[in-house]
């Protein structure tokens, strides 16, 4: 009742906002059409200031032509005129380097021949000098000798007064220090001849370093005399080359007549004349190319303008299906109003009338001839009659009350919905902007990687699961464009991700909690009934999957939309549990074989499709086979490299194993209702 007054003012806020869009709109489409009527006017015009712009750009292109001719047959006069000079400086400049190199060497023969001669003189000079300290060492080393002699020769008395023994020790001492004399004048010698010896490699190798120098310098000039040669080969070469240009140049081609270098000449002319028109054309369809882009860009960006005005609108689902929310209201409203009425019209009338009623219930217990016994029996079977009836009115109440909460718990999902909607639309519109200046920056900057670009094109895979389609998949499908996905790609992920969960739990309470939990998100129409703490009794309605929440299982459920009982929920439950191990070991050793990008692209998905499945009811549109029938349900995985067959009459999904992709799921549901899981 409070959420009424709500929804109309929501209501009439969006007709609002619809007829002020649709005024825009309008204004739009007639500015529109009159930016389009001034745009083909002033492209007439372009066109026709185009082609005037051309045939002025063409002839003054052919005079430019003429005018370059003529310049260079004066450029060619100069240019020889300019040659014979610098041929001229060239040997002015060659004769006063060859005397300037004359001149060089000439001084330089001098420079090492008094070089040459001041270094024999050093070393003449430091050989005698070498001499005459051995002469003197010499010298110094005799006198020694003499001095001792004479020492020797004036003591007769000792050597007198000595005995025999004596005498022969202290000859056997005179003859070893003769010895050791002439040993010492010997090394003497030696060490004098080594250091001649020495003194001469040492100039022997500063010999040998200037004859080294000298080979160094004569190859240096080697070198650049060779290299001098060469040059004036080349300079011989390229003036012999300019003499035949000019002989080629004094023989007037015009003056022979129909020659051949006559005709070729007029047709290189009628080419480059040609030539020049091309490029004028080119160069004004290249800048009118470059134009249509700009206008283009412009088309985009108003494109994206619009789009994001539009974005604003208020969707028509959306206020459809708030017009029916208000009338279901307002009916619920009128229906509760009119009960209201008639039990207080029935209140009104025993407060008004308590006689008649008592004469009622008087003639009523007089008919059983006064059976105290039986009326209280009545009176009991009464008062067990409105003890149920307020056992029932109680549940009608939780019944109701879990009806309000699940209506508002869609009306908040699908409010959210709107936002999610509204929101990426805009943010499409936002998208486009930035792609338009992105292209105008790539234009402006980079022009060439334009041109290079490859235009991406995608593949969009469709895969029927059925023929019959109930309303919440159709309405769920038709929005689905606004969120680039299909419907059978996100409820593929949010499958595997709730088979996922349920494979890493451990334990039937942990499993009984998170299949709960799955199929309340999964399960558009879902109510569930909690008499008592432990939940053991539960009424599943309208419910594509058993109690687990996986959606690849079937259970035999009575009509299309009929509600399962409390022992076949149970079988389904601890059927489930046994078959929930070579689950989880089959999504293990699956998920180990999928390649790291489409890991990274699911993980990424997860929480996207669980909020869009517990927000939208999405739901396979194959319906489930009836008892002792196969229900085949495929998996669906991100790859879609390869294509998925599709049998119209048994309405199975066949996918190849492998690549990437989970085998499939084929579920038995026998007569007796306990499904069998079998792998394919």
């Amino acid at each position: 009742m409070e959420d009424i007054p709500q929804l109309q003012e929501q209501v009439r806020r969006l007709k609002e906002k619809v007829r002020n869009y649709e005024a825009d709109l309008e204004l739009a489409g007639h500015a529109g059409n009159q930016l389009l009527e001034l745009n083909n006017e002033l492209q007439l015009q372009q066109e026709g200031l185009h082609k005037d712009y051309t045939k002025k750009i063409e002839a003054l292109e052919q005079e430019k032509y003429n005018q370059q001719l003529k310049l260079e047959a004066v450029r060619g006069q100069l240019e020889a005129q300019v040659t014979d000079l610098d041929m001229q400086r060239r040997d002015d400049v060659s004769r006063e380097r060859q005397l300037r190199e004359q001149l060089q060497t000439e001084h330089a023969q001098k420079v090492k021949t008094l070089t040459d001669q001041i270094r024999d003189l050093k070393t003449s000079q430091e050989e005698a000098a070498m001499l005459e300290q051995q002469l003197r060492d010499k010298v110094e080393q005799q006198e020694q000798l003499l001095c001792e002699a004479q020492s020797q020769r004036r003591d007769p008395n000792m050597s007198v007064s000595l005995g025999e023994d004596s005498m022969a020790l202290q000859l056997e001492l005179d003859q070893l220090r003769t010895d050791k004399t002439n040993l010492g004048l010997q090394l003497r010698d030696s060490e004098d001849i080594v250091q001649q010896l020495r003194f001469s490699l040492d100039k022997l190798q500063e010999t040998s370093a200037a004859l080294r120098h000298e080979l160094e310098e004569t190859e240096r000039k080697a070198t650049g005399y060779y290299n001098a040669l060469e040059k004036s080969r080349e300079d011989i070469l390229g003036l012999e080359a300019q003499i035949e240009a000019l002989k080629l140049q004094s023989v007037d081609p015009n003056s022979r007549g129909n020659s051949l270098f006559a005709e070729v000449e007029d047709r290189r002319v009628a080419v480059e004349k040609k030539m020049i028109s091309m490029q004028v054309q080119h160069e004004s369809l290249k800048k009118q190319h470059m134009a249509t882009k700009q206008q283009l860009q412009k088309l985009k960006a108003q494109f994206a303008a619009l789009l994001q005005m539009g974005g604003g609108r208020a969707d028509a689902s959306q206020v459809q299906r708030l017009e029916q929310a208000l009338s279901q209201s307002r009916a619920e409203t009128q229906v509760l109003s009119n009960k209201l009425k008639a039990t207080e019209r029935q209140l009104e009338m025993v407060e008004n009338n308590p006689r008649k009623a008592f004469e009622q219930y008087q003639s009523n217990f007089s008919e059983l001839g006064g059976r105290k016994d039986y009326a209280a029996f009545l009176e009991d079977r009464l008062k067990e009659s409105k003890e149920e009836t307020k056992k029932v009115k109680s549940q009608l109440d939780q019944q109701k009350f879990l009806q309000m909460a699940d209506k508002d718990r869609l009306l908040h999902c699908e409010r959210k919905l709107y936002e999610a909607e509204s929101k990426a639309e805009s943010l499409h519109g936002q998208n486009m902007k930035l792609l338009v200046q992105l292209e105008d920056m790539k234009l402006k900057y980079q022009p060439e990687l334009l041109d290079s670009t490859k235009v991406r094109i995608g593949r969009l895979e469709k895969i029927p699961l059925g023929k019959k389609k109930t309303a919440a998949t159709t309405a769920a499908s038709s929005d689905m464009g606004t969120l680039g996905k299909t419907a059978g790609d996100i409820v593929g992920g949010a499958l595997k991700n709730s088979t996922h969960k349920a494979a890493k739990t451990t334990g039937n309470d942990s499993t009984t909690e998170n299949s709960t939990d799955t199929a309340e998100n999964q399960a558009p129409n879902s109510t569930v009934e909690n008499d008592n703490k432990q939940g053991t009794d539960i009424s599943i309605t309208g419910k594509k999957g058993n109690g687990l929440g996986n959606p690849d299982s079937a259970m035999p459920c009575k009509g299309d939309r009929g509600s399962c009982s409390n022992g076949a929920a149970k079988e389904n439950a601890q059927t489930n549990s046994d078959s929930q191990s070579s689950l989880s070991s089959y999504n293990v050793s699956t998920k180990n074989a999928q390649m790291g990008q489409q890991v990274e692209i699911k993980e990424e998905l997860n929480m996207e499709t669980d909020e869009f499945v517990s927000s939208r009811k999405v739901r396979f549109d194959a319906p489930i086979q009836p008892a002792g029938r196969l229900s085949i349900i495929g998996r669906r995985d991100c790859d879609s490299d390869d294509d998925d067959d599709y049998d119209e009459g048994t309405r199975r999904v066949r996918r190849p194993i492998g690549r990437g992709r989970k085998s499939h799921k084929v579920v038995h549901v026998p007569s007796d209702g306990r499904p069998e899981c079998k792998q394919q």
